[in-house]
């Protein structure tokens, strides 16, 4: 008994803005009804899924009202006649049954029909920004006062803003046999050991991480893997794949001539010709598709020109610039040169734009350089992939 006087007192000083705080409630599976003696000095939270007569009232077999801890209540019609009697724990004004708890309820929600769900502070870590919050639950059994369930299985959530804390699996190991000290104290009997983390306001339905223990026929405690998850582990495995794949690629990329690697900001790996030449033979027999290098020298209203290896007539309005493109090259017709200008003796093309980037450097220098592709097509710093400049980190 001691040890749960000693708990009452660590919660009302470490936490009073918990206590101080007004029991919230949510959902309308139960009604709750303020039940009082008839001298209206000791108040009962009797909660029902029947509707209770406003005439109603409380006997209390002791002078202690419902103080935290055991009594034995009786709810009373005009006729004092006993509709009910209800003999163990109580908790602010709630009944819970025969879990020996003295601690300040914090929140009563109802997120599926037929339960209800109260949530009790049981202590603070201010080191590691952590409060422990115990669950139970009340469900309806023959329309009788629903006695909220702490024991089994017995349910916490560590509220905190330091997720860092259930990344790793030792600290996450110290904080399990913090949550089996709660068990042993409040319910030595236990056999399942339920523990989550939140960082929301909305813990009981937003949580990130679920422990499911079970007590093994040796009294030992064995995770259940197929009831547990941890969504930090499983983002941290995620982005070390991603990680080692970028790797990958860069290293592929850094195989490849420094021609053909602006390619792969559009995909590919493999262009249908080195992009910073072309020559005029080539685009006499066949439209060209590939990733190429132009230089805008002319904007028109619907079309720009580039004027390297030759005359370029582009369907897309472009500033004056450098830019790395894919697309389709074909020649202009003898008709087309005569419009445009252009002796039918030098070559000329039209340009059809599949995807255009500008570039900072004269022939788009940069994009031979593998960690500024990787930079400009992953969004992943260029310090990500060149180790002197920096770390590995993101």
């Amino acid at each position: 008994m001691k040890k749960y006087i000693w708990l009452f007192l660590l919660c009302w000083l470490t936490a009073s803005a918990w206590a101080q705080t007004p029991v919230s409630f949510i959902g309308q599976n139960f009604d709750e009804y303020v039940l009082t003696t008839k001298d209206q000095k000791c108040t009962l939270r009797y909660l029902s899924p029947v509707k209770v007569p406003a005439d109603w009232s409380i006997y209390i077999s002791d002078e202690n009202c419902l103080e935290n801890g055991a009594h034995e209540v009786h709810i009373l019609d005009p006729e004092q006649v006993v509709r009910d009697s209800l003999s163990g724990y109580f908790m602010d004004g709630y009944f819970v049954g025969s879990a020996p708890l003295n601690t300040p309820i914090v929140k009563r929600v109802s997120t599926t029909p037929g339960i209800q769900e109260a949530f009790y502070f049981i202590e603070k870590d201010p080191a590691l920004k952590i409060d422990y919050i115990g669950k139970m639950t009340a469900r309806i059994q023959n329309f009788l006062y629903p006695a909220f369930n702490v024991c089994e299985p017995f349910h916490v959530i560590a509220v905190t803003s330091n997720k860092k804390l259930f990344e790793k699996e030792e600290t996450l190991s110290s904080l399990v046999t913090v949550v089996k000290s709660y068990a042993q104290n409040i319910c030595p009997n236990v056999s399942t050991l339920i523990f989550e983390a939140s960082d929301s306001p909305q813990y009981e339905t937003n949580v990130f991480s679920r422990l499911h223990l079970e007590k093994g026929p040796t009294g030992t405690w064995v995770l259940i893997p197929e009831k547990s998850f941890n969504q930090l582990v499983h983002e941290k495995e995620a982005d070390l794949q991603k990680q080692k794949l970028l790797q990958q690629t860069y290293t592929l990329l850094e195989d490849l001539p420094p021609y053909d690697r602006p390619a792969f900001l559009f995909g590919q790996f493999k262009v249908d010709f080195p992009y910073q030449l072309m020559t005029a033979s080539a685009l006499l027999d066949m439209p060209i598709k590939g990733c190429f290098v132009l230089h805008v020298t002319e904007k028109n209203e619907a079309t720009s020109w580039a004027d390297l290896p030759f005359a370029l007539q582009i369907d897309t309005p472009l500033d004056p610039g450098w830019y790395l493109v894919t697309g389709q090259i074909t020649p202009l017709s003898l008709q087309e040169k005569k419009k445009a200008g252009i002796s039918w003796k030098k070559p000329a093309a039209h340009v059809a734009l599949f995807a255009h980037e500008a570039c900072r450097q004269p022939g788009c220098a940069e994009w031979e350089e593998t960690a500024y592709l990787m930079e400009k097509k992953y969004d992943v710093p260029r310090s990500f992939f060149l180790p002197t400049e920096g770390t590995h980190e993101k």
